[in-house]
């Protein structure tokens, strides 16, 4: 029995004491992101970028959102020399978010474009599925890591993709 009353006492003063938690519903999140994209081709090399991103949340744990991220990669020319290869990639769709604790998981799947600048323009249609996780800083500020797997749809451009984001967003809620 005292067992019982301790952990009803426990539990109590761990309700009390939390924070509000406000669910995604009517939040516009957006966000900054440091990327590192690993290639899946054997001349292309890896590359570093950035990225925005925005969602705004449709219910408690469905949002419709959007990204754009730049990144350069090194990649040999005829003559042997590498030379700067800039990859613009922009999708938008929905992300599906728990995000009812300080931890705040989440998976999306995106469709967009992509688009390598070398001497000429090659673009792309983009699937994008990623997961990761933000963790609440303050009630306005999250931080968190994200993967995205990027299938690039069409021969003129780089195959398959792999995206590691470390992220920072700023939430505001309306209404």
């Amino acid at each position: 029995m005292k067992t019982l009353i301790l952990f009803v006492g426990v539990l109590s003063l761990v309700f009390l004491c939390s924070r509000h938690a406000e669910a995604l519903e009517n939040q516009l999140i957006v966000g900054g992101s440091l990327d590192y994209a690993l290639e899946f081709d054997d001349e292309l090399q890896h590359g570093g970028g950035v990225g925005v991103h925005s969602w705004f949340g449709l219910t408690d744990a469905v949002a419709i959102g959007g990204r754009i991220a730049y990144a350069a990669h090194a990649a040999p020319n005829d003559e042997g020399d590498n030379e700067l290869r800039n990859v613009i990639t922009a999708a938008a769709g929905l992300y599906f978010v728990l995000d009812i604790i300080r931890v705040i998981p989440y998976a999306g799947v995106l469709i967009g474009a992509a688009v390598e600048i070398e001497d000429d323009v090659a673009a792309s249609y983009l699937m994008n599925v990623c997961i990761g996780a933000d963790v609440i800083i303050t009630a306005t500020l999250t931080s968190g890591l994200e993967v995205s797997y990027q299938a690039l749809i069409g021969d003129d451009i780089l195959p398959a993709r792999l995206v590691i984001s470390a992220r920072m967003s700023w939430r505001h809620l309306f209404f």
